[in-house]
This record gives structure tokens, C-alpha cells and sequence, in this order.
């Protein structure tokens, strides 16, 4: 089959079936049924919940969930595997056992979420902190007065790196990450180029067209009340984490009155850690651990056994499933919820994971703030 023929006939079926998870039954999306049967049980959702809590079953019947931070397909095994051991470990386990023994106070809040909160538990205001006659930057006083900046504990153990590194460092060019996925399959170099300068100048002119749309015509957007979840995530944390890298700043962020001082040794840590690694690596070059690690990866897996059908259909696989749901995505937007079509189909599968029914979509705290009190002080 050729890989037109393959790109075409993907093409055809994924988007046929995104129209379920997309519309039809979106529940196919966030397929976290054991929140269905205990909706109300903040352990069940904050455990097994994906929208909220930490996914232990992370099933899902939904391409763009599955891809949602990149193509799994074009990512190398060793990095999936990577990510995959530091996720069991710092999320199902180190997270689970402080977030549940209210290391930091952040048992008073979601178990994982984009936004940040005050020392009540609800979302933070920065409005109370900023002045606006002074371009909007922070007012102590009123910063004192109102609450520190916090967290769930997701963003607790992964910040120092990755948000200072967000901020400061800058993003490295796809350009090279592209040509190394094209040498494989063969695709001439001059040709990639040319489609890499093309789709540059399309995307950026399409992207700036789309914003000024949507931030115009979606109503509630960026916020949880948006309609098809056009809650902008990745927008609200970079926003935060420029709220508390900026205006905050890392000195009172660090302060040992909110008990953030001790991510500081989270650097030391970062900075060791690798030491060990990479002496084991030099040590036992072929030792079964790391046999048994490369061997348990799906991309290794099918890249050493059909090495053939990988490096000729692999890459189409992944534009074909991508392509096909971003389309389709964007033909169900357009048809039926912006029309405001979608109120008039309601059903159980459209309905049981969202708000008014699980806990995982509310996102509720472990703990609950007394009212009129607050937490941390």
C-alpha cells in the first residue's frame, strides 16, 4: 500500500470516529468510569479523575488526548520511558502521599490544576494585587493583606525546573527535531524545507487570525464555563507562571512563610541525580536493567521487529491521525457548537463525567477550608 493510500484510508477512519469522543459521546474522552460509579467520592475522582486528579486508569478513546502534548508516535522510546518512570513516581507516589498528608497545604486544593489559589481555596485573584496606576505591577501591601500564591501538588514538585526554565530558556526550533524525523522515512531534505517555510508563514498568519476570532466570538473563553473546553490550560499557566516568577517574584515565592523554601533543594537534587545515571550507564553499558527498560517500550518494540512498516508509515500514521482530528475538531466547532446545536443533544454519554456529576470535573480539595478562615496561617 502506498503511503498516500495509507494517509487516506487513516485519514477517512479517524475522522469518522472522532465525531464519538468529539460529539456523539464525549464521555469516550475522559473514559474515567470508576468517577461515574462513586461521582461524589473525592479519593475515587482525585485518584482515577483526568480532569482534576491523577488518572490512575488514563484511559481514553480520544486521539487528541492522547497527543495532546505531541505526537506519541514520533517521540523516541527512551524519552517516553523516561517520562513515564518520573510520572509514577513523582505523581503516583511522592504526590499521592503528601497531597493526602496535606504536605504544603495543598490538601485544600485540587489535586492537579492550571490555575492558582488563595490561601481560602478559591481561584487567585490577581486583580487584589496588583495597581493599575502604576502599570500593573505588584502592591505589597495589598499582596500581604490578600494571600500568597498557591498550588497543587503537581506544580509544587515540578516548578523550579520547569517554570524558570519556561521563562528563561529559550525554545529550541523544531527545525532539526523535523529534519531527524524525515531521514528516516527518506523524505528529500530541500523539499521538507521548503513545506517547513510554508507551513511557518501559514500557521503563523492562521494562528493570529484564529486568536483575534476567538477571543471575540467564543463566549466564556478561557475560562471553565467556555464552551467545547476552550478553557485555554496552557495559557492560564504560562499567565501564572509569570504571576509568580514576575510579579511575586522567586524571593517572597521562596519564602519560608508560605513553606515554599524547601523546593530550593529540588535544584540540588536535579543537579546530582544525573551523576549516578550516567556512571551506571558507563559501568554496565549492557546490563539487563537497562535491556529490560528499552525492551518494555512500545516504539522500540515495533521499530526493531517491523522495521520496514515503521520507517515507511509511521510518521504518516501520526500526520494522518493529527490532521484528521484537528479537521474534524474544528467541523464540529463550527457546525454545531457555535450554532449552539449541541444543547439540543443531551444524553447520558454526553453528560456523566462533566460537572454537575463527578467530583473529578468540580475539582474538589481533599480538604475543606472552614469558612471565614483560612489556610497556612
Amino acid at each position: 500500500m502506498s503511503r498516500y493510500a495509507f494517509f487516506t484510508m487513516t485519514f477517512c477512519i479517524s475522522f469518522g470516529w472522532y465525531w464519538f469522543p468529539g460529539f456523539i459521546f464525549s464521555a469516550l474522552s475522559y473514559f474515567s468510569f470508576p468517577c461515574w460509579i462513586k461521582p461524589e467520592s473525592k479519593v475515587v475522582n482525585q485518584i482515577f479523575g483526568m480532569s482534576s486528579g491523577m488518572g490512575l486508569l488514563p484511559i481514553t478513546f480520544d486521539w487528541s488526548q492522547i497527543s495532546y502534548v505531541g505526537s506519541p508516535l514520533l517521540i523516541l522510546s527512551w524519552a517516553v520511558l523516561n517520562v513515564s518512570i518520573s510520572l509514577v513516581f513523582w505523581i503516583w507516589i511522592v504526590s499521592v502521599a503528601c497531597y493526602y498528608t496535606n504536605v504544603w497545604n495543598t490538601g485544600y486544593l485540587p489535586f492537579q490544576s492550571s490555575q492558582v489559589f488563595d490561601n481560602t481555596g478559591n481561584t487567585y485573584k490577581v486583580k487584589k494585587i496588583v495597581n493599575a496606576a502604576s502599570d500593573y505591577k505588584l502592591d505589597i501591601k495589598k499582596y500581604l493583606a490578600y494571600s500568597p500564591v498557591h498550588h497543587d501538588h503537581q506544580r509544587s514538585l515540578l516548578c523550579p525546573g520547569y517554570e524558570t526554565g519556561l521563562l528563561l530558556s529559550c525554545k529550541r526550533s523544531s527545525f532539526p527535531l523535523q529534519f531527524d524525523h524525515a531521514d528516516t522515512p527518506r523524505i528529500p531534505q530541500r523539499k521538507l524545507f521548503i513545506v517547513q517555510c510554508v507551513g511557518m508563514l501559514v500557521s503563523t498568519l492562521s494562528s493570529l487570525g484564529v486568536l483575534n476570532w476567538a477571543m471575540n466570538y467564543i463566549a466564556g473563553i478561557c475560562t471553565s464555563a467556555a464552551v467545547n473546553g476552550f478553557s485555554c490550560p496552557y495559557s492560564s499557566i504560562h499567565f501564572n507562571t509569570s504571576l509568580i516568577w514576575g510579579a511575586v517574584g522567586p524571593r517572597r515565592y521562596f519564602s519560608s512563610y508560605i513553606g515554599h523554601s524547601a523546593f530550593l533543594y529540588f535544584f540540588i537534587i536535579g543537579a546530582i541525580l544525573p551523576i549516578p545515571v550516567y556512571y551506571m550507564a558507563r559501568r554496565y553499558p549492557k546490563s539487563l536493567w537497562r535491556m529490560a527498560v528499552v525492551g518494555l517500550a512500545f516504539g522500540w518494540l515495533i521499530r526493531k521487529r517491523l522495521p520496514n512498516w515503521w520507517s515507511r508509515y509511521n510518521i504518516v500514521l501520526s500526520s494522518a491521525m493529527d490532521s484528521s482530528v484537528g479537521i474534524a475538531g474544528a467541523l464540529i466547532f463550527l457546525t454545531i457548537y457555535l450554532t449552539g446545536a449541541n444543547r439540543h443533544f443531551n444524553w447520558w454519554g454526553t453528560e456523566v463525567h462533566k460537572e454537575q456529576n463527578t467530583c473529578d470535573w468540580k475539582g474538589c480539595a481533599y480538604l475543606s477550608v472552614p469558612k471565614g478562615r483560612r489556610f497556612g496561617m
